[in-house]
């Protein structure tokens, strides 16, 4: 079911590029909102995200500041059935319960996973006049409890959305656990930070009809993070290509992606990726703009199994931009993810602050 789901997002979302790709007319150069990985197992792993999606506006420094929070709350059937034959609700994960699945059921596919995100990044985009640019992101990562550990169920509770099975234990937990065909990781109350894989990108830009244009970039990420528990990271490179269409004051942006192989998942070697995204960015007053941003990926663990942990990972996020003056440009977005793909945080809420400043020094 999942592989139909993905052919059509991926059918869709090509559908869609086709379609509008006749109404181009011109439009100012948008940046799209912020969407920081904080979904545990893809912080080892590079994905295409932030300032790189978008080329900088033409002669400029594009100078990004960002902070992001995840949660990530996803328990199988088969644990959730025996927490609670053996606990009452509310209680915390028994690591006896993963032992007793490896020995009786040591090919399931189980986990439980109670994790908290928070990252915060740096970014720094320079444009080489209207079509080369070049970037660099280096993020700090925080997996550990945090004292907000109850918002995203009342977020969920708020707008009428499913709980999932979070009510089955305590808010304070930061529990790892994974179990599938013959692997088996437990980790309680993790704890790490430290700085995550810094990536670099050379981004070349073109102009097709009117005030469309397309970019096409290579990123190499760094294995510069140590996040125990998490994964191994590793050199890896990608290859990423995107669209811009303004339709009016409305602006689309979708793109797809390639990342290479390598470093290991907590389970065992992570695989070659794809990414797909795609944003529309719809303006409400000279300063303000309303975004919804959607974005699917390959999950890091697709060669190693077919289970949940195995799936294309699916999110959105909703926000707005508000511009300080014509140098400065505050976002915050709010995300969460699409139900039975995959296991991406269910909540996650990302700020960004954004400097434009023009090559000769003084801001615009």
């Amino acid at each position: 079911m999942h592989r139909i789901r993905n052919h059509i997002i991926v059918s869709l979302s090509a559908i869609i590029i086709c379609l509008v790709s006749s109404t181009m007319k011109a439009q100012a150069q948008v940046l799209l909102l912020p969407h920081l990985p904080v979904q545990p197992f893809q912080l080892m792993h590079p994905r295409p995200f932030g300032l790189e999606l978008v080329a900088p506006e033409p002669g400029t420094w594009h100078l990004g500041l960002s902070y992001a929070y995840g949660n990530t709350q996803h328990t199988s059937e088969l644990v959730a059935t025996l927490h609670s034959v053996g606990f009452q609700t509310a209680q915390a994960f028994d690591p006896g319960i993963g032992e007793l699945i490896a020995d009786t059921w040591p090919f399931a596919h189980a986990y439980h996973i109670d994790l908290e995100v928070q990252a915060l990044q740096f970014e720094a985009v320079r444009s080489f006049g209207d079509r080369w640019d070049v970037g660099v992101r280096v993020p700090w990562l925080i997996v550990g409890p945090t004292p907000i550990d109850g918002l995203p169920s009342w977020w969920h509770r708020s707008l009428g959305f499913p709980n999932g099975t979070r009510d089955f234990f305590p808010g304070s937990e930061s529990t790892l656990f994974l179990s599938h065909d013959g692997h088996r990781i437990t980790e309680i109350d993790l704890d790490v930070r430290g700085l995550g894989n810094v990536d670099i990108w050379l981004g070349r830009s073109f102009l097709l009809v009117g005030a469309t244009s397309h970019r096409a970039w290579l990123t190499i990420s760094a294995p510069t993070a140590d996040l125990d528990g998490l994964g191994e990271s590793a050199w890896r490179t990608g290859l990423r290509w995107a669209i811009a269409i303004p339709i009016g004051p409305t602006h689309l942006d979708a793109g797809i992606g390639w990342t290479s192989g390598g470093g290991h998942t907590p389970t065992g070697r992570a695989a070659s990726a794809w990414h797909l995204w795609s944003s529309l960015t719809i303006p409400v007053s000279r300063r303000i703009s309303l975004g919804i941003f959607a974005r699917a990926d390959s999950s890091p663990f697709r060669d190693d199994t077919d289970g949940q942990l195995g799936h294309t990972t699916a999110e959105f996020s909703l926000g707005a931009s508000l511009r300080l003056g014509n140098a400065t440009l505050l976002q915050l977005a709010v995300g969460e993810d699409f139900p039975g793909m995959g296991l991406n945080p269910d909540f996650s809420i990302q700020l960004r602050v954004v400097r434009i400043i023009p090559t000769g020094g003084s801001s615009q």
